[in-house]
């Protein structure tokens, strides 16, 4: 064994040598097949523990050197190394004992690429070692079987595209077939509704990276919110590979091109000119496009057959009462010529009997009108349409919107519009059912008595309801205008308390709370005036109708009664006409009130299209998607060309991230160019350096996706690849209200990345406390915290991180993520990064390291540390960015 023991002492470390393993004995050619005895065993794990103290490197070379001299040590040196990692601990063993299991399994692997290390000759002994696929990469793993998995986690597409293209990737070894079957899975968007319900299987030949399927999707020209439809991989018929961790699930977001209420009024919707459009043609589009669903048309169907069957009953009513005043409390009239039942008393029971049935059945139908999901489905399609728009709303779009008015919209606006607006036309063809039925009664009724009709009875019918909507049409500028004055106010002071309540802690600061007062007070005092008119035209407009019923009735009970008095008119009937009466001044009433609340829909209406049809980025988004999966195939195949021997499975591991000749814009500002190629190593802890104002935390945003570039340059390039999760991590902290467990694992795609003790692990070693860990392992749900105003600015920098790494994306960028921290803590932060990109994930399964794609971290930084813990800088310059070694950097380039 003297040639390790010199090799070795040629290394930095000069250590003295004890040997790794007994070599033969005299009379030996191969290993004893007697067991160790438990000398050798100790022995053996001397010889491991010394060598892990040794240089990697130095380590690599005496492996080397063995296994091309007796390969036939390196499968005692394997049993030595499987015998000590289970006395040291396994991967899954507590924290104080990971830093030597991990050293064991670094052994482990050591001593794997050194047997797959290839020899002139090897003995017959090395020949039983199972082949290796190798990754190309400083680490040797034994590839069984590829990862098989979609190309991208999200696939966005017009719904008038047609289809759908779907790429399902091999990644690793693709020297093998290969087949996966997939299926899709209904989301928010529904099969045979927005796209055909598709499966199959894939078939992958030797050498084959990438194929592709198609999903059918399903046009139609009525506005929708953007949908979703899952497509996943089935473990079920899979051969020659496993599934992705993540990728084995993809979600396809449908982007609905149509305006809304409808495509009517598309020009003038797109420019925002709603003063040309006719309100009740908009309204009508907006009743029209709800009456497009099928189970909203099905529940109004059922609403106007009960409102005609509440007018049925006001008939039933109204001859019933004429019948028994006329003719069974008429002593005049022969009983033996009743109907139905020839006795006053038992008609009277049997009459009133069927009057209080007919009315259960009414009140029942009345009771099942809520399942009929009217309200629910046509509330939740403007609802979950607003906020799906304002997440996906362009930066301008969302700069013109206050969150207040936002608020008001989903709580007031919505409402008002579905139970005013569409249901109110319920309402109102139930107030006319009652007009008609009145009106009905005064044609039909007369001749049954032997008498004509007279427009004595049938004015008053006929007047009421032609002279409210008449009213009402007058009025209709005035009390629009109003109406939007008072809710605008309105929207504008919730606007102002959400503004106060949002900066709540900068008006204390500075002591603007009086200032904040009297603004407040002086919003209030505006809306409370503008209501106040709002208020009283509303009481004129129903003390309208009653004046008009009151004169009408009164004018008929002058000339109805002179009318019995000379006999031509029965008793009976002047009284049944004064209760129609009254009756068609409540149904105009009604109408009246009915009238009065679908105008209150106008501002809300208005206001609604404007929200749901501002610019999205999501075309933006698509084209930038397409893109990146464009460039990933075509630079698999650029590098698969330039040497055949690379396995295409392997080639997307050493893409590098790319842009070239890019511009992005903020709203109202010049734009940014970002000239040349630029490009960023896999796999790397990277840095962004630059004077301030130079564009350094553009360029992270627009490599995480939170800004995104112009394409409109044939040469532009922006290239992340398709597979890769991408996470920016701002310098603002935000925390929503919840357990602090719910808001580390808030990004999290995986339950074993969401588990409590990887969780706890990680906040630990960002040296969290013992109260935050405590919280975080109650898992409490405290809805009401408010954890940015509870925890201080270092805690919440810290968790943030821990955020960031619980999530375990691909590509992390981070804005500044240890401005708030001592140098201390930046040491620690730093090698987390480092460990991170390193082991590709913290307090991972090191086992599978191979089987996860590399991870990238970009950061900003003004700090020098920071800039040396990194493998290369990018220095961003007003005239473009320059790439150099993090050596190279100086103080005054951070200034």
């Amino acid at each position: 064994m003297q040639w390790v023991s010199s090799i070795w002492s040629s290394g930095a470390n000069n250590k003295p040598y004890r040997p790794l393993l007994p070599g033969p004995g005299p009379s030996e050619t191969e290993p004893s097949a007697e067991r160790a005895s438990e000398a050798e065993a100790e022995r053996r794990r001397v010889a491991l523990n010394w060598l892990l103290q040794g240089n990697e490197d130095d380590v690599r070379k005496v492996l080397v050197d063995l296994a091309e001299r007796k390969a036939w040590l390196l499968q005692q040196a394997l049993d030595a190394a499987t015998d000590c990692s289970s006395t040291l601990g396994s991967p899954r063993s507590p924290r104080r004992y990971r830093r030597r299991s991990y050293g064991s399994q670094l052994m482990q692997r050591t001593l794997q690429l050194a047997a797959s290390t290839p020899v002139p000759t090897l003995p017959a002994k090395a020949a039983t070692f199972k082949s290796m696929r190798t990754t190309r990469t400083d680490m040797t793993h034994p590839w069984e079987d590829c990862i098989v998995q979609f190309s991208s986690p999200v696939y966005l597409v017009e719904e008038d595209d047609g289809e759908v293209v779907l790429d399902i990737v091999r990644v690793g070894p693709t020297d093998e077939p290969c087949q996966v079957s997939y299926a899709t899975r209904d989301c928010s968007a529904k099969a045979d509704l927005s796209f055909k319900a598709t499966a199959g299987t894939v078939y992958y030949e030797p050498g084959e990276f990438s194929k592709s399927i198609a999903v059918p999707l399903i046009s139609n020209t009525r506005w929708d919110t953007h949908v979703e439809f899952a497509v996943e991989l089935l473990e079920e018929g899979l051969v020659g590979g496993v599934l992705g961790h993540y990728l084995h699930e993809t979600r396809v977001k449908i982007i609905d091109d149509d305006t809304f209420p409808s495509t009517r009024f598309k020009d003038q919707v797109l420019a925002q000119d709603f003063d040309s459009i006719p309100r009740l043609g908009l309204l009508w589009e907006y009743i029209s496009r709800n009456l497009g669903e099928p189970l909203v048309q099905q529940g109004t169907r059922k609403m106007l057959l009960l409102a005609v069957l509440d007018s049925l009953f006001l008939m039933f009513k109204l001859l019933l009462n004429l019948y028994i005043l006329q003719f069974v409390l008429s002593q005049n009239f022969p009983e033996e010529e009743l109907l139905i039942v020839q006795d006053r008393v038992r008609f009277l029971y049997y009459s009133m009997a069927c009057l209080l049935l007919w009315f259960g059945i009414q009140h029942y139908l009345h009771y099942l009108q809520p399942s009929w999901r009217v309200a629910g489905l046509t509330r939740a399609v403007l609802q979950t349409g607003l906020l799906s728009s304002f997440l996906n709303y362009d930066e301008e779009s969302r700069s013109t919107v206050d969150t207040g008015q936002i608020g008001m919209a989903m709580i007031h606006d919505v409402p008002n519009l579905v139970n005013n607006g569409f249901l109110g036309l319920v309402a109102l063809l139930s107030a006319v059912f009652k007009l008609m039925v009145m009106l009905a009664f005064q044609i039909v009724v007369p001749p049954m008595l032997g008498k004509s009709p007279t427009w004595l009875g049938l004015g008053p019918a006929l007047c009421i309801p032609l002279i409210t909507c008449f009213f009402l049409y007058v009025r209709f500028n005035s009390q629009t205008k109003v109406l939007r004055d008072s809710e605008d106010k309105e929207a504008g002071m919730v606007g102002y308390i959400t503004e106060s309540v949002r900066t709540f802690r900068l008006i204390a600061d500075f002591g603007q709370s009086t200032t904040v007062m009297d603004q407040f007070h002086e919003r209030l005092v505006a809306y409370n005036r503008s209501a106040v008119a709002c208020a009283q035209m509303e009481v004129n407009n129903q003390q309208f109708v009653a004046w008009m019923t009151t004169f009408l009735v009164a004018v008929y009970t002058v000339f109805g009664g002179i009318s019995v008095m000379d006999g031509r008119l029965e008793f009976g009937m002047f009284v049944t006409n004064i209760g129609v009466f009254n009756t068609a001044g409540a149904a105009g009433t009604e109408l009246c009130q009915v009238l009065l609340a679908m105008q209150r829909v106008a501002p809300s209406l208005d206001r609604m299209v404007r929200f749901l049809n501002l610019p999205t980025d999501l075309l933006h988004r698509r084209d930038l998607e397409r893109h990146r999966r464009l460039a990933t195939a075509q630079f698999v195949k650029e590098k698969t060309e330039e040497d055949t021997e690379e396995d295409p499975g392997f080639v997307v591991d050493r893409l590098n991230l790319a842009i070239h000749n890019l511009q992005f814009s903020y709203p109202g500002n010049e734009p940014v160019s970002f000239d040349g190629r630029l490009e960023f190593a896999q796999g790397k802890l990277l840095a962004i350096i630059g004077a301030r104002h130079s564009g350094k935390s553009t360029l992270l945003r627009i490599l995480s996706g939170r800004n995104l570039p112009g394409l409109d340059n044939p040469a532009a390039l922006f290239f992340v690849p398709a597979h890769l999760q991408v996470l920016y991590v701002p310098h603002m902290i935000l925390f929503f209200h919840g357990s602090l467990y719910s808001n580390l694992v808030y990004g999290a795609r995986h339950a074993e990345d969401a588990s409590m003790q990887r969780v706890v692990n990680i906040c630990e070693s960002l040296h969290l406390g013992p109260k935050i860990l405590e919280e975080i392992k109650s898992q409490a749900d405290i809805k009401e915290r408010d954890w940015g105003q509870r925890l201080s600015a270092t805690q919440c920098q810290a968790l943030s991180l821990a955020r960031a790494f619980i999530a375990n994306a691909e590509l992390m960028c981070l804005e500044r993520p240890t401005e708030q921290f001592h140098d201390e803590d930046v040491k620690r932060i730093c090698k987390l990064l480092r460990q991170h990109v390193k082991h590709r994930g913290l307090e991972t399964d090191e086992e599978s390291l191979h089987r996860r794609r590399p991870r990238t971290c970009i950061f900003t930084t003004m700090r020098m540390m920071c800039v040396k813990a990194a493998d290369t800088t990018y220095l961003v310059k007003h005239d473009g960015v320059q790439q150099m070694p993090s050596s190279e950097v100086t103080e005054q380039m951070l200034r």
